[in-house]
């Protein structure tokens, strides 16, 4: 089973943090490409894409397991705080779609995972 999660992080400077993260984040992956503003990141056990959305940056993590995934997305968020104005302490992760920030451009669905967040201690699976 693959495991997809994304995120949306509102930051004021998301190009500068990006830009400064990848070039940090390229000691960890086999390979980076970037097309149309969107950066994919291959690293051996998972896939990642980031884009700059508005203010701020979205972010896709896939891997087949959980470990990895969750290594993947913290990896990818200390190195986008070294260098990101306000960055948020905890991020919201959701489980994505197959089809790449869907999930996470859906205001409805992100807003009903932020209540439910902000009034459980249920922890979601990404």
């Amino acid at each position: 089973m693959r495991l997809m999660c994304e995120a949306k992080l509102r930051l004021a400077n998301a190009p500068y943090a990006i830009e400064h993260a990848i070039k940090d984040l390229t000691i960890h992956c086999r390979s980076i490409s970037q097309n149309n503003g969107q950066y994919e990141l291959d690293f051996e056990a998972a896939t990642a894409a980031i884009r700059a959305h508005e203010e701020g940056l979205l972010i896709r993590v896939e891997a087949e397991e959980t470990v990895i995934s969750h290594g993947t997305k913290m990896l990818i968020a200390s190195q986008i705080s070294s260098y990101a104005i306000n960055m948020p302490m905890n991020i919201l992760w959701v489980d994505a779609s197959e089809e790449p920030f869907a999930t996470i451009l859906a205001p409805e669905k992100l807003e009903t995972r932020e209540n439910k967040q902000a009034n459980s201690t249920k922890r979601y699976r990404c």
